[in-house]
This record gives C-alpha cells, structure tokens and sequence, in this order.
C-alpha cells in the first residue's frame, strides 16, 4: 500500500507523509460459524452472499482466542459504511437482528480436534 501512496505522490509531485496509526492482522472468519450464520439467512428465504472481509473491529481482539463470524446488513444507500452517509432501513435492522437471534437461539458449537 505505500509504494502505491509514494507512487501517487510523484505522478502529483506533491510529498507525501505515512504514520502509522494502527497494525495488526486482520482476523479471517471461520468457515463452520460463517455456515451457521448462512443457515439462518436461508431460513428467512434469503439466498446468503459471502463477502472477502478480514474482520476487524472487534473481532481482532478476540479471534485469538475462539473463531469468529460476521453478519453484514445492508445499506441503505448503495453500501457505503463507516462513514458518516451510512443509513439502514428498520426493515433491515429488524432482519439482521432476527438471523442474528437465530444464529444464537440455533448455535452448535463445534467439536473439539
């Protein structure tokens, strides 16, 4: 990501300064709890869509220590997140938080290897 950075500061001729913020590895999901969670989206007639995210947030602090999952909802203006234009519909919230109760009120951990 920075020789792109650096690559776009000299096509512009302007100097460009990188600091650090924030590192650390982003979390993938696993594969069993990602299937739980798609069972329920079928369950409410909805055809799951996976999406490549190397989870962050809080599932960073954790995914040391167990697998983790993820549920995205969908934006209501054409997917923009995190960011101030983000908007969800009440129907969406209200759906995401019912597959979200199922995935829990159904969760079968997985055995021991």
């Amino acid at each position: 990501m920075l020789w792109e950075i650096e690559a776009i500061a000299v096509r512009r001729k302007v100097k460009a300064v990188v600091t650090p913020q924030h590192d650390a590895h982003a979390s993938p999901c696993a594969p069993w709890i990602m299937e739980h969670i798609a069972e329920q989206i079928r369950a409410e007639g909805i055809e799951p869509r996976f999406l490549a995210s190397g989870a962050g947030h809080d599932g960073m602090a954790i995914s040391d220590m167990t697998g983790i999952g993820m549920l995205f909802v969908r934006c209501g203006n054409g997917g923009i997140s995190h960011h101030p234009a983000e908007t969800m519909t009440v129907e969406d919230a209200d759906l995401g938080a019912r597959i979200f109760l199922n995935v829990l009120r159904n969760f079968k951990p997985k055995a021991a290897s």
